[in-house]
């Protein structure tokens, strides 16, 4: 394995990597904290793997980046089935509130598609009176379920 110098993309320093077949398109950056990974990291735009603020659930549901919302996650998302209700009602949803989807699609976000409902317990009855109250009471159970 032969050793090479090679400068750092981010502050120009000079070091020095060993050269193996595993190792041979590594070694761009002197430090972890050069290459993004320590406390000197970018956020939001900045970032080279943003995305424009929109990610998934495990379950699904689209998760919109919105860190001033009075309701977002702790890492400032809010699902954009709320938001687009938000929108259509002009007001914020009370957290009590749930949306269910008509076709069943959670990914589906189009208001003709989304239903407010006043709480937990009435979106379970409508889910059991559908038959999808099992399915429902899995995505509850899964933990971080706000509907």
């Amino acid at each position: 394995m032969p050793k090479v110098i090679r400068y750092c993309k981010k502050c120009n320093r000079e070091f020095s990597i060993y050269i193996s077949a595993t190792t041979r398109n590594r070694g761009q950056y002197c430090s972890k904290k050069c290459a993004g990974f320590g406390g000197n990291t970018t956020s939001g735009s900045n970032n080279c793997r943003w995305n424009g603020g929109k990610t998934f659930h495990d379950l699904g549901y689209i998760l919109l980046k919105r860190p001033n919302h009075p309701h977002a996650d702790r890492h400032g998302y809010v699902r954009e089935h709320r938001l687009v209700m938000e929108k259509h009602l002009g007001r914020y949803l009370e957290p009590k509130e749930e949306i269910h989807h008509l076709n069943g699609k959670v990914d589906d976000n189009r208001i003709e598609n989304l239903e407010l409902i006043a709480s937990r317990s009435e979106h379970l009855k409508l889910e059991h009176k559908l038959g999808t109250y099992k399915l429902h009471l899995i995505k509850l159970n899964t933990g971080g379920y706000h509907g």
